[in-house]
């Protein structure tokens, strides 16, 4: 085909456990050399696609799952959920009880709330984004791009107005419902181009990629995607982690390789194994927070060199005092020096990894 627009989905597609692959990169620049537009398809916000577009060179996206359109780093169309839809929804949430936030504006990462709407919640956040309290705030006259709210694994079937059971989830206590239709608005930015879908390729790896596989005829799926997707894909290449972006470019003839790629893969693959060592937590992309895989937060990256300075403490005054008066103090002191020391190690591979060095 000839050289049109390559749409990216961005988390288990262009990412691979929080970082762009060395291989994408140099995949997308080649892209870009052999005159290929690319954008982003993300149901991500857009102030939470934006570093990963920077990193990646990409001003071009469609975000919010499809509503809100990006050329040129620059919204050029921003299309708020269906109050048809929410406000059924709002009614619902309200009569049962269900504490709930919405999200206004998708630059901004902050969710409006009323206390009220908060139904006696103390936890002011849904999904690591703050919730501001706005007892002046009516959901149903305001721009609403995603609803969050609190519900527990297993208690979808409370809800009657939409099917819980299909929304995304990343914590174990609340949901989105987001729109999910990213080929609307991949249609609208390809317009705007003055292309047509036939000028299009996509890849992506999850459930909400199914609607623009169904819809863009060229779609390759990641070697990471779920099963449904890999079904009604175009093409199926390797993971996100294992250059699958590169390979299927490779595999069209759209970039040439020249081996050099596989020469970063040393260094990727020492990134990975270090991941995989604590690959009991994860980064969370959208606040930098490090957190466990069920979602509690662990540490912040500022925190490591407290705990540095806390373990070399330790050090300082086992050595300072000199002398304990009773082995218990001696074993104490050892067992606090060596729990900091655990853990400086522990945060100084996984920051050392996360950064590729």
């Amino acid at each position: 085909m000839n050289q049109g627009m390559i749409f990216f989905d961005i988390d288990g597609t262009l990412l691979s456990r929080g970082q762009i692959p060395v291989s994408a990169l140099k995949a997308i620049k080649l892209l870009k050399k052999n005159g290929w537009k690319i954008a982003a398809a993300t149901g991500r916000q857009y102030f939470t696609a934006k570093p990963v577009m920077e990193q990646a060179g990409i001003s071009e996206a469609v975000c919010d799952g499809g509503h809100t359109i990006i050329s040129s780093n620059s919204i050029i169309s921003c299309k708020p959920l269906d109050h048809r839809i929410t406000d059924p929804l709002f009614d619902e949430l309200l009569e049962k009880k269900i504490p709930f936030a919405v999200m206004p504006d998708t630059e901004v990462r902050e969710l409006v709330s009323s206390s009220k709407m908060m139904a006696g919640r103390e936890k002011k956040d849904f999904e690591f984004v703050p919730v501001r309290i706005d007892d002046s705030f009516d959901p149903y006259k305001a721009d609403c791009m995603k609803v969050c709210f609190q519900m527990y694994e297993g208690e979808e079937d409370r809800l009657e107005s939409v099917d819980a059971r299909m929304l995304q989830r990343f914590c174990s206590d609340s949901l989105f419902y987001e729109p999910d239709d990213k080929s609307e608005g991949i249609i609208r930015l390809l317009e705007y181009h003055h292309l047509t879908i036939e000028d299009a390729v996509i890849f992506g790896d999850g459930l909400n990629d199914i609607k623009m596989f169904q819809t863009i005829p060229f779609s390759i799926a990641m070697g990471n995607a779920d099963e449904q997707l890999k079904r009604i894909a175009h093409y199926v290449t390797d993971s996100a982690g294992n250059h699958g972006i590169f390979r299927a470019c490779e595999h069209f003839g759209w970039i040439e390789g020249d081996g050099s790629m596989y020469e970063y893969s040393k260094k990727e693959q020492q990134r990975i194994s270090e991941l995989e060592q604590i690959d009991r937590y994860l980064i969370d992309p959208r606040d930098h927070v490090l957190r466990a895989i069920d979602g509690r937060p662990v540490m912040k990256e500022s925190t490591v060199p407290v705990m540095i300075a806390l373990m070399l403490a330790g050090c300082l005054i086992s050595i300072g005092i000199g002398v304990f008066r009773t082995s218990t103090q001696r074993i104490l002191m050892m067992g606090a020096a060596a729990f900091f020391a655990f853990y400086a190690v522990r945060y100084y591979q996984y920051l050392r990894a996360l950064k590729g060095k």
